[in-house]
């Protein structure tokens, strides 16, 4: 069977790493009439910047889907580092019942970057179902305080973006991207071996 995973925001964040005043401060506009533009822009960025980087760069609640637990790895890499909490594991049993894993058999990796789930000591993976999705990994992710690095290099793309409207970096490749935000962002980047 071929191996599927997937990642997804189950929680959105209940704000942005950038506020409204910063960005209108960034972008000397002093009128409240692109005021939604503008935010609309903010979320822009950091979803931008979150797929450029692989990070979450606010609180958000995630859910990793993984056809089977890893076989002959104790760990599992959670997608979109910093990891705050690991909230529940989640499986399909052989029968094919959903199962909820005791925290006393994995351990979160928060300190990790990238973060993940090891297996506690003694505890092996549960069988699983041979399905699509038999597990549902739910963790927080995010950083309490946002590196000053990423919030400048959203206000870039945002001035960018509110600039130039026809423009769009949001898909863009590395090589289109503003030198000034890859250099900011570059240091960030995680690569998931």
């Amino acid at each position: 069977m071929q191996h599927h995973e997937h990642s997804q925001v189950t929680v959105a964040p209940t704000n942005e790493p950038v506020t409204l005043d910063e960005a209108k401060t960034h972008l000397r506009v002093t009128h409240s009439n692109d005021d939604a533009y503008i935010y609309a822009l903010i979320t822009a960025a950091r979803e931008w910047v979150e797929d450029y980087t692989g990070r979450s760069m606010i609180e958000q609640t995630r859910t990793y889907l993984l056809d089977s637990f890893p076989s002959g790895d104790d760990f599992i890499v959670l997608p979109r580092s910093p990891i705050k909490s690991v909230t529940s594991v989640v499986y399909v049993d052989t029968a094919g019942a959903n199962q909820t894993w005791s925290s006393a058999n994995y351990i979160a990796d928060t300190t990790s970057d990238p973060g993940g789930v090891y297996l506690a000591y003694g505890a092996s993976w549960p069988d699983t179902r041979s399905q699509r999705h038999a597990v549902t990994i739910t963790y927080v992710a995010g950083y309490t305080i946002v590196p000053q690095r990423l919030k400048q290099a959203m206000l870039l793309i945002i001035g960018e973006l509110y600039a130039r409207r026809e423009l769009s970096i949001i898909g863009a490749t590395v090589s289109e991207v503003p030198f000034a935000v890859q250099a900011l962002l570059t240091p960030f980047r995680l690569v998931y071996l």
